[in-house]
């Protein structure tokens, strides 16, 4: 299990795809939220986008492998899209928050099935960044303050937290990428792809 956490903006989505494209045995586990989907995003597919009211019958009816409230909306990964994963043969792959990476890597279901997780953080050196991107991308959104301001303790959390952490800078993408495919490529997740030439 891949578990990829960073503050909002990090491009944790990018490198996800990214990693997808080439390592063809990972699949993305799909998560659950509360928040209203964005231009483009499939139900199902993105997300599985449900009312408040459904997501606290889930919690209450223990479906979630972790769940949080992040920026006003609840995210969560339910265990049955992780079991559909497993039951595959694929290895998963998820972006979560840094509360979310925490009750993975803490959880006794994942314990009690022998799961090895590989926890990676992805960072930017300067909150201006993270701003610039979050106003390219959610230029109508209006909680780009909060993510800004939560962002600092989501960085400090998650540099202790995980197992590897990248900063994603401009124009360090390519070089992000890198030590996140030696990584798992080390780890015995994924396995080399031949360059052909």
């Amino acid at each position: 299990m891949v578990v990829i956490s960073g503050a909002s903006g990090a491009g944790k989505n990018t490198l996800i795809k990214m990693l997808r494209d080439i390592y063809t045995m990972l699949i993305f586990s799909v998560s659950t939220t509360t928040r209203k989907p964005r231009e483009g995003e499939v139900n199902g597919e993105h997300y599985h986008f449900v009312d408040i009211e459904t997501f606290q019958g889930m919690i209450s009816t223990g479906k979630f492998l972790e769940w949080a409230n992040v920026h006003g909306n609840f995210y969560g990964t339910t265990f049955g899209a992780v079991e559909k994963i497993f039951d595959s043969g694929g290895a998963v792959i998820m972006d979560v928050d840094v509360d979310g990476a925490s009750q993975i890597l803490k959880s006794a279901w994942i314990k009690e099935r022998g799961v090895s997780v590989l926890s990676i953080f992805v960072s930017v050196s300067d909150t201006d960044t993270l701003r610039r991107r979050l106003i390219k991308r959610d230029s109508a959104r209006g909680n780009i303050d909060e993510r800004i301001s939560n962002a600092a303790s989501e960085i400090e959390i998650g540099q202790s937290l995980c197992e590897l952490v990248v900063c994603n800078d401009d124009d360090q993408l390519f070089r992000c990428f890198g030590e996140i495919c030696k990584y798992l490529e080390d780890s015995g997740v994924c396995v080399s792809i031949p360059v052909c030439g």
